[in-house]
C-alpha cells in the first residue's frame, strides 16, 4: 500500500508507522533511513600501481603548458602537478584532524567519505577549499595548517564568488510530508559562506524547484530516487545578465 503518497512505493511493505511530527517521534526505522541517507557515497578500493604509472607520454607539442591542481580519492587533500608528473605541492588534512575538538559524540556516524576530498579550491596566495564529501568543508593555508572548518554536509561541488563568498552544496536528511508522510529524504541545498567560514545564507533546490514550472518532476524523482531525489552534483555562479523574468 503506497497511501496514493509520492515516494510511497520505496520501500513497500516497511513503512507503516505514523508520520513523525519531531526527531523524538521517529521510527529506529525512520532513524536508520535518516543515517543512510547522509552516508549516501560511493564504493571505494584501490589497485595495485602499475610499473607505468604517472605521465607515460607527454608531448608539449599538442598541449597547452600549465599548472594542474586536483584532488584523488587516495587521500584527503589535493595535488599540484606539472605537465611532467612532477608534484610540485601538496594540501593534506584528514576529516577527524580537521574536527578534532569535536566532541565524539557529535562526530558523523560514517566518515568514510572522510578520506577523501570530493572538490578544492586553490587562492591565489596558496590557501584551499576542501569538501570531505557529504562532510564538511575546510580551508588550509599553504602548508595545510587549518585556517576553518565548516561541518555542514558539504559535498560535491563549490564556487567561490568575486567578493570572496563561498557558494557550496550541502544537504540533509528529514522529513518533508509534502513530498512523503512516510520516508525521509536528503534535501540539497546552497549554503552560501563568508570568506571566513561563517554561514550567511542556505537555499533549498527542492523548494526552488516546487515553486517553478518544472515540479511534477519531485514527484517521479521521490519515487524512483528512495530518498536522493536529486543527487546534485555541481553548481554554478551566473552573472546578473544570464537571469531572466519568470
Amino acid at each position: 500500500d503506497d497511501g496514493g503518497e509520492p515516494g510511497g512505493r520505496w520501500h513497500s511493505g516497511d513503512w507503516m508507522e505514523v508520520p513523525a511530527e519531531s526527531e523524538e517521534e521517529l521510527t529506529e526505522r525512520q532513524k536508520e533511513a535518516y543515517r543512510r541517507l547522509l552516508s549516501v557515497g560511493y564504493l571505494s578500493g584501490t589497485n595495485p600501481v602499475p610499473a607505468n604509472s604517472g605521465v607515460v607520454i607527454y608531448d608539449g607539442s599538442k598541449t597547452y603548458y600549465g599548472l594542474n591542481f586536483y584532488t584523488s580519492g587516495h587521500m584527503p587533500g589535493a595535488i599540484l602537478m606539472n605537465m611532467k608528473g612532477d608534484v610540485l605541492h601538496e594540501w593534506k588534512m584528514g576529516f577527524l584532524e580537521a574536527w578534532n575538538e569535536m566532541p565524539g559524540d557529535e562526530r558523523p556516524r560514517s566518515i568514510k567519505s572522510g578520506g577523501f576530498w570530493r572538490r578544492a579550491h586553490l587562492f591565489e596566495n596558496g590557501d584551499v577549499l576542501g569538501i570531505y564529501e557529504g562532510l564538511g568543508l575546510v580551508k588550509l593555508d599553504k602548508d595545510s595548517n587549518i585556517i576553518w572548518a565548516h561541518q555542514g554536509n558539504e559535498h560535491h561541488d563549490l564556487k567561490v564568488a568575486e567578493d570572496g563568498r563561498i557558494f557550496v552544496l550541502s544537504r540533509d536528511a528529514h522529513m518533508v510530508p509534502w513530498v512523503s508522510r512516510r520516508d525521509p529524504v536528503l534535501e540539497d541545498y546552497i549554503t552560501i559562506l563568508d570568506a571566513d567560514g561563517n554561514e550567511l545564507e542556505r537555499f533549498s533546490l527542492l523548494q526552488a524547484l516546487k515553486k517553478s514550472a518544472f515540479s511534477n518532476i519531485i514527484k517521479t524523482a521521490a519515487m524512483e530516487k528512495k530518498g536522493d531525489i536529486f543527487h546534485t552534483n555541481a553548481l554554478e555562479i551566473l552573472e546578473r545578465t544570464h537571469s531572466t523574468a519568470v
